[in-house]
């Protein structure tokens, strides 16, 4: 097996250009003493952006490849690196596409009660990955006893949790890339239930789930009781947006779905005091431009 090299791929760039091409999904290109077949693969005229694997034998190139790309620039997709490598997983932080994120731990905030038990917790740490320029960021160094919530991104700025148990504090943080972290506001880690303890938008908002109860501790505060099958995924403009799962048509007598099996999510929408204002079949979905759609 050979990688198509750079110089291979400018020289055949150059033979198709005197060939009488068309694009096409499966198919084959004859030239002067080349014979060329591909699977899977949008061929242009004008620029080619591909990845490729081939078997060279005499008179012929066979290739596979996959498209990923536009046909405007000629070039080869490499498997770019960050400028800090960790092999850490980089998760997606919804309403936008330059950043992504990974923790040096995967406890949650809620095992900081269980590593206090143990002698306290190591320490973690949140990195930020820009995926235009490679660039790693670290808003704060490892400490003892301090581990980090999921950040998230709202009008224009990333929100993410510090919880500090050795000072007894959660912090929530505003944070752009290159710039120092701004506390937004302070809590006592006593008052707030670390089990699902998030940051949800629209606006910033504080909020807990657990034990079928919904708390939200800031910029107001505020809880209500919640069925099992739900979940809060966004407050904007006095209310409530909750996710609920629905399981239509299980067989419980033979334990598998049935004919008329059906799962789906549900929205309801709810005000501060927990009264149901309306409901529809659907899921909440958050745009990369901010914007929350109901799918």
């Amino acid at each position: 097996m050979i990688g198509l090299r750079v110089l291979g791929l400018k020289s055949y760039l150059r033979y198709m250009r005197l060939a009488s091409l068309r694009k096409t999904r499966y198919g084959s290109i004859r030239l002067p003493e080349l014979d060329i077949r591909w699977h899977s693969i949008l061929l242009s005229l004008c620029s080619v952006k591909v990845l490729w694997t081939g078997i060279l034998k005499p008179g012929k190139l066979f290739f596979t490849g996959s498209y990923i790309g536009s046909y405007r620039r000629k070039e080869i997709v490499m498997i770019k690196h960050f400028k800090e490598v960790n092999g850490l997983y980089i998760d997606k932080i919804y309403g936008q596409e330059r950043l992504g994120f990974a923790h040096t731990d995967s406890s949650d905030l809620f095992d900081l009660v269980e590593w206090a038990e143990q002698g306290g917790y190591p320490g973690s740490v949140i990195k930020f990955y820009d995926l235009k320029t490679g660039d790693v960021y670290t808003p704060f160094q490892k400490k003892k006893d301090v581990m980090y919530g999921n950040p998230v991104y709202l009008k224009g700025y990333y929100y993410f949790l510090q919880a500090d148990n050795n000072a007894g504090i959660v912090t929530i943080y505003k944070y752009l890339p290159d710039e120092e972290p701004k506390p937004v506001a302070e809590f006592n880690i006593q008052e707030v239930n670390l089990y699902n303890l998030m940051i949800v938008g629209e606006d910033v908002h504080l909020i807990s789930q657990d034990n079928n109860v919904f708390n939200c501790y800031y910029p107001e505060k505020f809880s209500f009781k919640l069925q099992p099958n739900e979940s809060v995924s966004v407050i904007s403009d006095g209310k409530v947006y909750l996710e609920a799962w629905i399981e239509e048509g299980w067989d419980d007598e033979n334990d598998r779905a049935s004919e008329d099996y059906k799962y789906y999510d549900k929205v309801i929408v709810k005000d501060f005091e927990g009264n149901t204002l309306s409901e529809e079949v659907g899921s909440i979905y958050q745009a990369p431009d901010g914007t929350y759609w109901i799918a």
